[in-house]
């Protein structure tokens, strides 16, 4: 089973550097971020894989990790400047004290859990920008991210993985109700061929996404509809549900 977590914007501001800073989610689902005045090292904003709820009463936003396994972290962005933003990872063991820190001059790296480590945190770090358009972080305990083709609107998506033995079969459909600041993608080398849709269940949003998804598979192959449960598809709207059963040619 392949494991890929996709890690937007935070959605807890104390997690963000709002003092003096330009901050708009554009339509895109990006998050325009700028503060000219930030110092070399400043955070501009941190992810974390443990929280108190009853001090922040906010979820995690990052998913649990295995310790001493490696991992794969890609921070998916654009700036000004190639230099604009650095990667930083904090381990902490049990009683939440700091262990070791990675410190990342790539947006694009490999690391390893510590052995003693619980829990961690990531931040996206100053070097020196004036505006930075992110994306998502991409989280995966496996090399295949690299023929992920992600397609993400500001509330819903899609995914495929592109394999040389194995192209997207254009007919079927694993729908998810499971879209936000942590979206996971799990998948074994059987189901590698499927394109896994996402909604937060926002009809027009979602009904488009569909259409779209129509329009580029469907057309090209002539085949017709099969939509899968995903994950948390049993919580979708009554009325999406019924809108993708009455699309359904496998029920």
């Amino acid at each position: 089973m392949t494991n890929v977590y996709f890690v937007r914007w935070p959605n807890d501001l104390s997690d963000v550097s709002v003092h003096g800073s330009t901050i708009q989610l554009l339509p895109d689902g990006t998050t325009y971020f700028s503060n000219v005045f930030f110092s070399p090292g400043m955070p501009i904003c941190t992810w974390h894989s443990k929280t108190d709820y009853m001090l922040s009463g906010g979820a995690p936003s990052l998913p649990l990790l295995e310790a001493n396994s490696e991992y794969h972290l890609s921070a998916i962005l654009e700036a000004d400047q190639a230099l604009a933003v650095q990667l930083e990872i904090k381990y902490f063991d049990v009683r939440g004290n700091l262990i070791e820190t990675d410190n990342f001059a790539d947006l694009e790296v490999d690391f390893v859990l510590p052995n003693e480590a619980v829990s961690y945190d990531i931040s996206l770090l100053n070097l020196k920008h004036q505006w930075i358009k992110f994306k998502y972080l991409i989280l995966s305990d496996s090399s295949k991210i690299d023929k992920l083709d992600i397609n993400f609107s500001r509330h819903s998506g899609w995914v495929t993985v592109n394999d040389s033995t194995n192209q997207p079969d254009s007919n079927k459909y694993v729908v998810n109700f499971s879209f936000g600041q942590l979206t996971e993608l799990n998948f074994n080398d059987s189901e590698i061929n499927r394109i896994f849709a996402y909604s937060d269940g926002n009809r027009p949003d979602f009904l488009e996404l569909m259409n779209k998804l129509g329009n580029k598979f469907l057309n090209q192959s002539g085949s017709t509809l099969s939509i899968l449960p995903g994950k948390n598809f049993e919580y979708f709207p009554t009325d999406l549900r019924e809108e993708l059963y009455s699309r359904m040619t496998d029920k």
